[in-house]
């Protein structure tokens, strides 16, 4: 009886760690990663945006970066925009700062962009909160 038990609890285990890891999927196809970042400088906001596509990624479009802060009631303000950037290939960087903005708030930066493999788009949508 001690065997049998033994034996249904291990084929148990291999039967859950077959499903679980049979369901993990990649979260992007086109785009290797995404990396954003704010910070505090000088009275204004560091913005910060990095957009990595797999190697054979020809272009990345439509880019628009954009800087928000929390008014509260769920309410977002938008304080500066960059927007319909582009790069040919598969590597965007972007720094700029937004001059004159006040601390004691949260500030979110939003990115959206599309990149391109063999004429095929993938979107990307992605935002990083942080109060300054």
């Amino acid at each position: 009886m001690k065997k049998k038990y033994i034996g249904m609890v291990c084929l148990c285990l291999v039967l859950v760690f077959t499903s679980v890891a049979g369901a993990v999927t990649p979260r992007w196809s086109n785009i290797r990663m995404c990396a954003i970042t704010h910070v505090y400088v000088d009275g204004g906001i560091g913005c910060d945006v990095e957009i990595v596509g797999v190697s054979d990624a020809s272009l990345i479009a439509n880019i628009d970066v954009v800087l928000k802060r929390y008014m509260g009631n769920n309410q977002w303000e938008v304080m500066y925009s960059w927007e319909d950037m582009y790069v040919v290939g598969n590597e965007f960087d972007f720094y700029a700062v937004a001059p004159d903005m006040p601390q004691n708030y949260t500030y979110r930066l939003c990115v959206t962009a599309y990149v391109y493999k063999d004429g095929v788009p993938e979107y990307l949508d992605m935002y990083h909160d942080e109060f300054h």
